[in-house]
């Protein structure tokens, strides 16, 4: 979020960033809502989200990361909660393929890439911007 243009960039980025758990609650809403790992997830989630950007430090303390650090293991947890309901959801069905997997399957397919395209640039270009 720090690389981000003000508001509008910062909000972007982080719908992008919980996009999967968001399609996973969007496509699957009635599984999601009895999912126990999910809903906490979720709680996690927005409260991490919640103490970064109502709670937060100013001034030259700003970057330490005292109140952003639990957002990032929260959205491990809500992706991963994410990617279990829906192995489970797609388990039950026999791995059946409809448009739900093939599109869920298919983000999980950009967020993959975007990874590996991240990593190749850190490491080859030294670049992490």
């Amino acid at each position: 979020l720090h690389f981000s243009d003000g508001v509008t960039g910062a909000l972007g980025n982080v719908f992008l960033g919980l996009l999967l758990p968001l399609l996973y609650l969007g496509l699957y809403m009635d599984y999601a809502k009895r999912d126990k790992l999910f809903i906490w997830a979720t709680a996690t989630m927005f409260m991490g989200l919640f103490i970064y950007f109502f709670i937060t430090q100013k001034g030259k303390y700003f970057f330490h990361g005292n109140f952003y650090w639990q957002t990032i293991p929260a959205s491990y947890i809500w992706h991963w909660a994410s990617m279990i309901g829906f192995l489970g959801i797609w388990q039950e069905q026999k791995f059946r393929v409809s448009w739900r997997e093939v599109a869920f399957l298919s983000l999980l397919l950009c967020y993959f890439l975007s990874g590996m395209f991240y990593l190749y640039r850190v490491v080859f270009e030294g670049n992490y911007h």
